[in-house]
């Protein structure tokens, strides 16, 4: 057997195949045939190349009289509690019985992975809606609204158009490389916290206080430890070293900890109950079912406790995985709702301002009669200005407000329309003091609509 037949990525893309193996392999042994005929066999029926590739280099050591636990474990293709069960079948001589075990214990596991992707698939697939519609809108729709915006002027708008505006303008100006790897970061983001093995650990800590999930994955690894260590002890294999096989087996780092702690802690010949005391594993496993596994120790049926407490747990797996799906939907349209409602007023809530600045702009200004009951000191006579003129050009359309005093704050007391000259004088701040003969008085608009003559 050579060294190098390790399977590289061994877990990706092969979980249906690898199950069939171990379905058909058990079958197979059960109806008498030999292993390596059973191996040739299974060959045929695999779509894969790698796990075909595996299978003839396992075919060819147990052809050459390697066990068929020693090639499998070779591979790095199945988990070491799987390995380990071939091993004490092989050497007992109840190999179709513990492939019959595995086969049951694969199928449940399969079972109940395509129950957590059907709860999962409905956030995910919002969320991914979610997103796609909003790198549309601030892509190709925002900007536009900008402009728009832009040129309202003497209307203070509201902070969530603001930040519409501002994001509107980042997605124009740098959208075309901003999305890209704001992609990229998420998915490698992803990689990072839950798929690789050196960094892992830090996505299962944030899954691990989150409510809700907390209590799902402490329910699935309980039934995954009474289940797996019930059907290893059963099969005869030695407690310390079931253990130690499931240690392997998990997939989290806290059951880890503490089943490497159990079984040095077996093996130095404390039982279970002071065990479980010495590590302080309620937030792992619920006291009650610590109690159970002592019981079913001290009573000398603990292999069949263990297969209690995880017929019970994969129950109460697969509820609470249907409670995810519930939750999880009305949050993930509470968010979609939020976010549909903020832009909606970032919308529409300029447009209001601006009607109500128009109608302003359209009341009569109200006549000043002079009281000339008593006498009114004479106002200081002011130098005469000079005047020049100037014109109310088209980007001022349909009308422009003039305005009492220089600046977009003052009051609007009447407006003028593109075409029409006056004649002006002070220049203050970008504002032009114009004549307004119909009404006696002076009044102020904006450089940016009018045009010196």
């Amino acid at each position: 057997m050579s060294a190098s037949r390790k399977l590289l990525l061994p877990n990706i893309g092969l979980g249906k195949e690898k199950q069939l193996i171990i379905e058909n392999l058990s079958l197979l042994i059960t109806s008498g045939r030999g292993v390596a005929s059973s191996l040739e066999a299974i060959k045929r029926g695999l779509r894969s190349r790698r796990l075909k590739k595996v299978i003839a280099w396992v075919y060819e050591d147990v052809q050459n009289g390697i066990p068929l636990w020693k090639s499998l474990a070779a591979t790095g293709l199945f988990a070491s509690h799987v390995v380990s069960l071939i091993r004490v079948g092989e050497e007992s001589g109840n190999l179709s019985r513990n492939l019959r075990a595995l086969s049951i214990q694969t199928q449940k596991d399969a079972v109940f992975h395509a129950r957590v992707r059907s709860a999962l698939m409905y956030p995910v697939f919002v969320l991914v809606i979610a997103f796609v519609v909003g790198i549309t809108i601030s892509w190709f729709i925002l900007p536009r609204l900008a402009s728009v915006f832009d040129q309202f002027t003497g209307i203070t708008l509201p902070l969530a158009t603001q930040l519409l505006i501002a994001v509107g303008a980042f997605f124009q100006a740098h959208g075309i490389w901003f999305v890209p790897t704001a992609v990229i970061l998420f998915f490698l983001t992803i990689s990072i916290l839950f798929f690789v093995p050196e960094t892992k650990f830090i996505g299962q800590w944030i899954l691990f206080h989150i409510p809700g999930i907390r209590g799902l994955l402490r329910t699935i690894e309980t039934a995954r430890f009474g289940t797996t260590l019930g059907v290893l002890l059963e099969s005869g294999i030695p407690v310390v070293s079931a253990l130690e096989s499931l240690e392997r087996a998990t997939d989290f780092p806290v059951y880890e900890r503490l089943y490497g702690y159990l079984a040095t802690s077996v093996e130095a010949g404390n039982s279970f109950e002071r065990s479980f005391a010495t590590y302080k594993a309620d937030h792992l496993i619920e006291p009650a079912i610590q109690e159970m596994i002592v019981t079913g120790e001290q009573s000398g049926s603990l292999s069949s406790t263990l297969k209690r407490i995880g017929e019970t747990f994969e129950e109460k797996s697969t509820t609470a995985t249907k409670d995810l799906s519930v939750i999880l939907e009305p949050i993930m349209l509470l968010i979609v709702w939020v976010v549909v409602v903020v832009v909606a007023l970032a919308v529409v809530l300029p447009i209001y301002g601006l009607l109500d600045g128009l109608d302003q702009s359209q009341t009569p200004t109200t006549s000043v009669v002079q009281d000339t009951s008593r006498e009114v000191p004479p106002a200081p006579i002011e130098p005469p200005r000079e005047f020049a003129e100037l014109i109310i050009t088209d980007d001022a359309a349909p009308s422009l407000r003039v305005r009492e005093d220089a600046g977009a704050t003052g009051r609007v007391i009447t407006t003028v329309v593109p075409g029409e000259t006056f004649t002006y004088g002070d220049i203050e701040n970008g504002w032009y003091e114009i004549e307004l003969p119909a009404l006696d008085t002076t009044g102020w608009v904006s450089s940016d609509f009018v045009e010196e003559l």
